[in-house]
């Protein structure tokens, strides 16, 4: 091929290069996310069952009492029991607060001890007491992850297992994968640019065998028989034979060659100026065999003509296109990354909203146990009240029965005194009798000495009763004080009794409306709790339903991402093609594109 050919055959081939290159490129990402998927849909259920074994085969209770040392020996006696490969990696945390601490790494036992920035993964698996999962680059590795939460009889606990996959051992060689398809795109460009070959060599062939030809035709040489077997061509030739006969019928004639030669060299000259790219010349077409290779050089002219500006208009177009689908992305991504960015803003206040809730609901329950703690000392308190008041009537009635005695008792007293006084009055006469026995005795002389003696007796004995009568007079008459004042002080404390009766009752009234009062504040207590315990509930649904979407916007923003950077590159093989068929001029009904 000549050098003005050959260049475009080199310049279309590096555009469809290109292109194929492109597409394997986009392959290879399609090809990649299809087997990241299959990876990990194929690891999460593999993950998911060792999780569940986890928690089936080890005790929760001995893992969360065990230290690093003992972890690690369970793990050890799981891992052999299971039969698992070393790309699966267990770790033991514990939520303390707001940060998250390593209990045992069996991939690196010198992170025991300290902080773990997974702690929001780790929240989330807590707060929702099922298995999450998890996929982060890790350095070079890409690490899937399973997060297991901990209960003792179905109550949650601050402990968590960590499982961790390396990917890298499942995912296939990517170019391996798409060998295939590179294979094919390969093939598709060796049949591309063989068809352009077969397209462009004849076209490379004509050219020669016309400048050939004007050649000659210059020296005043006939034509020569075009070497070409393809048809199209064989009219050229045909024509071109027919100008060398008229050629030679002119020189036989002996015609001025001034003006031949001339249109020779015009006709050279836009032959050179097409061979460098300029489309939009013409040749004159005039009634000689000249005008015929010149009409068969503006047909040929026309023909490559409208195959570049085929090619430029479909540059054009993918550029246009790759413009709008770049701008299409630009604002798809830039949507995405905002959705994702106040997503997470969102399900930020989602979680601290459930903290709230959480620290509502413990107030709320705190509070319920002191209204119920207080209604239970309001119960006692009123049964003891009951009791104080059940024991003041109770005194009431003793002091009441005490003042029956006690009037009864004052009652028999004064019996008494009239007895002392009967015995007084006998006492009295017994004197005056025995007084008037010794008087008759005296009388009687030496026979009435014996009765005198016996009257003496009668009268001792009578002073003796009087004494006595006396001293009991007085005892009773202290013991009638005694009883009076008795009497009194027992009215008074009857009084008192009663007074302390009537406030012990109406304690009791005030204890039964405080009662009844701490039952309404307990049952509202307990109303609340509740109430906050489902407020909680549906902000954690709230705050995973967030997260599922924050998920989604973050895999859309990171698609558009990937999008994004294709189409870059398709706007600039776009470009590069552009400039491929810029240095063309093209004609398009008189007009020069």
């Amino acid at each position: 091929m000549k050098s003005d050919i050959k260049y475009l055959f080199i310049r279309i081939s590096i555009v469809l290069f290109s292109i194929c290159l492109l597409a394997f490129f986009a392959a290879m990402v399609l090809q990649k996310n299809a087997e990241l998927d299959r990876v990990i849909v194929g690891q999460s259920k593999q993950l998911s069952l060792i999780g569940n074994a986890f928690t089936t085969y080890l005790a929760p209770d001995s893992v969360i009492a065990a230290g690093a040392e003992k972890v690690e020996g369970y793990i050890k006696d799981f891992r052999l029991k299971l039969k698992l490969a070393s790309y699966y990696q267990f770790k033991v945390l514990q939520i303390e607060g707001t940060h998250t601490r390593i209990i045992y790494d069996e991939e690196n036992p010198a992170n025991n001890g300290k902080d773990f920035d997974f702690w929001k993964e780790m929240q989330d698996a807590r707060q929702t007491n099922r298995q999450t999962f998890h996929l982060v680059k890790d350095g070079g590795r890409l690490v899937y992850s399973l997060v297991q939460p901990l209960q003792i009889e179905n109550e949650l606990t601050d402990r968590l297992v960590l499982i961790q996959c390396d990917l890298k051992p499942f995912l296939k060689n990517d170019l391996r994968a798409v060998l295939p398809h590179g294979l094919g795109l390969i093939g598709i460009w060796f049949i591309l640019e063989l068809l352009l070959f077969l397209l462009l060599k004849p076209v490379d062939s004509a050219l020669s065998y016309f400048r050939e030809s004007f050649k000659r035709l210059q020296e005043g040489k006939s034509v020569l028989k075009p070497e070409t077997g393809y048809k199209y061509f064989h009219t050229e030739y045909d024509l071109l034979k027919e100008a060398s006969r008229k050629f030679i019928k002119i020189e036989e004639v002996q015609l001025d060659r001034s003006e031949e030669q001339k249109q020779i060299k015009e006709f050279l000259n836009i032959v050179t100026a097409a061979a460098e790219g300029d489309f939009t010349v013409q040749a004159s077409v005039t009634a000689d065999a000249l005008g015929a290779l010149s009409d068969s050089f503006n047909l040929m002219i026309s023909d490559l003509s409208k195959l570049i500006k085929d090619v430029k208009n479909a540059a054009f177009q993918v550029a246009g296109s790759t413009a709008d689908i770049l701008a299409n992305i630009e604002e798809m991504a830039q949507g995405a990354e905002d959705q994702a960015r106040q997503t997470e803003n969102i399900s930020r206040l989602a979680h601290e909203m459930n903290e709230i809730f959480v620290n509502t609901r413990e107030s709320a329950q705190k509070s319920a146990k002191a209204a119920q703690e207080a209604r239970l000392v309001a119960q006692k308190g009123e049964a003891v009240v009951q009791k104080a008041i059940e024991g003041m009537h109770n005194i009431r009635r003793s002091v009441r029965e005490a003042m029956k005695q006690v009037r009864f008792l004052d009652e028999n007293s004064a019996r008494i005194g009239e007895i002392s006084d009967f015995i007084a009055e006998i006492s009295s006469r017994t004197n005056l009798l025995a007084l008037n026995a010794s008087i008759e005795a005296a009388r009687a002389g030496e026979s009435g000495r014996g009765f005198s003696i016996v009257a003496e007796e009668i009268r001792n004995l009578a002073e003796s009763t009087n004494t006595s009568a006396e001293e009991i007079s007085k005892l009773i008459e202290a013991i009638q004080k005694s009883i009076s004042l008795t009497l009194e002080n027992i009215e008074n404390g009857n009084s008192e009794v009663a007074v302390g009766v009537q406030l012990v009752d109406q304690t009791g009234d005030a204890l039964r409306e405080i009662l009844e009062k701490v039952e309404i504040s307990s049952n509202a207590a307990s109303d609340i709790s509740q109430a906050t315990e489902e407020q909680t509930r549906y902000s954690q649904q709230i705050a995973r339903a967030l997260e599922e979407i924050a998920g989604i916007a973050k895999a859309t923003a990171d698609r558009a991402q990937q999008s994004r950077q294709a189409a870059q590159q398709l706007e600039a093989l776009s470009k590069e093609l552009n400039k491929a068929v810029e240095k063309f001029k093209l004609s398009n009904n008189g007009a020069t594109q």
